[in-house]
């Protein structure tokens, strides 16, 4: 969030809040009809009015006007009750839904970046190093640099998922890290 405009702090949050949410919502599913009418109320009802009293709610009331984008999310999170490869798809959604905040367009290789974090994101929470290596094919130099400007964050957030395929698991830095910080202190400085 440091390196988002003032302006779109609370969109980009409720973005994350809502994607964290989804994810929580497939995580605890042991059944995956029950959590597949879970998302179907977020999609039908949840996201057409507030939830009084819930951090995704009031999230939801922030994004209003990305309503496709949000819908676009949950569908990727039910697609991972099904499917391992689905962790693009998440990827592509939350950064679809973060530009449309900021009323911005993801380029198409902005669109392989924000592939290639769904991959490694999901890679570094499954420990599965096959996954960062296929993470590693999204990124392309052209794909960061169209990350910046409102954009930034996504860009920040797509340079260290790039660094962690470099090194691979067993020498990614520690999130919070001067190593780690100076990763996205680089890209911030250097992607207006």
């Amino acid at each position: 969030m440091a390196y988002a405009q003032a302006n779109l702090h609370g969109s980009i949050r409720a973005a994350y809040i809502l994607d964290d949410h989804f994810g929580s919502i497939v995580a605890a599913s042991k059944e995956p009809l029950l959590t597949r009418i879970k998302l179907a109320w977020w999609k039908e009802q949840g996201l057409e009015q507030p939830v009084p009293g819930t951090r995704a709610g009031d999230a939801t009331l922030l994004l209003r006007k990305c309503l496709a984008e949000m819908v676009t999310l949950i569908e990727a999170w039910d697609l991972a009750l099904d499917d391992a490869n689905a962790a693009q798809a998440r990827g592509a959604a939350l950064f679809s839904l973060v530009a449309a905040t900021a009323n911005c367009a993801l380029t198409p290789a902005a669109l392989e970046a924000a592939k290639g974090w769904g991959i490694a994101d999901q890679a570094m929470q499954r420990h599965c190093s096959r996954s960062l290596t296929q993470a590693a094919l999204h990124f392309t130099g052209v794909g960061l640099k169209d990350l910046r400007g409102p954009l930034k964050p996504l860009g920040v957030l797509a340079a260290l998922a790039e660094r962690d395929c470099e090194r691979g698991l067993d020498r990614v830095y520690a999130p919070g890290s001067p190593r780690r910080m100076l990763i996205a202190l680089r890209f911030a400085l250097f992607n207006f």
